[in-house]
């Protein structure tokens, strides 16, 4: 939790390419911020709550509450993910179309091999 929440604070967003090995391991920077978190559970607080408090060095503090959704994400939300990881990984839009609908059309396909096997273009060295 101390390193998602540094992460968090000095980027601005947790992403999957947040948690390399390198960047839990060797970012100086992050290390240091983690050193300053503490994480204590507060009995008071409803499951799926959670309060963050950060403390200036200058005074003062900043206070985010929030309350988990547990709804799942729309169709829309799925496909901007989506596309971000396959920009993200160099994906061509053609391949990034070829697997989403595949992925999209599960009932079409004879067995989940097929589906499966559009996902090796994440594998490096895999995209053509």
């Amino acid at each position: 939790m101390p390193f998602t929440l540094a992460v968090a604070l000095i980027d601005g967003e947790v992403w999957y390419t947040t948690f390399s090995p390198d960047r839990f391991l060797n970012d100086a920077k992050v290390r240091r911020l983690m050193e300053k978190i503490t994480v204590v559970e507060n009995p008071k607080l409803a499951l799926r709550q959670s309060r963050i408090t950060v403390r200036k060095t200058a005074g003062g503090e900043l206070v985010k509450e929030a309350v988990e959704e547990a709804g799942p994400m729309s169709r829309d939300e799925i496909h901007t993910k989506f596309d971000r990881v396959c920009a993200d990984n160099k994906i061509s839009k053609e391949d990034r179309d070829r697997v989403r609908m595949a992925w999209s059309n599960l009932r079409a396909a004879r067995d989940l091999s097929e589906p499966i096997a559009t996902l090796a273009i994440f594998r490096p060295g895999q995209r053509g």
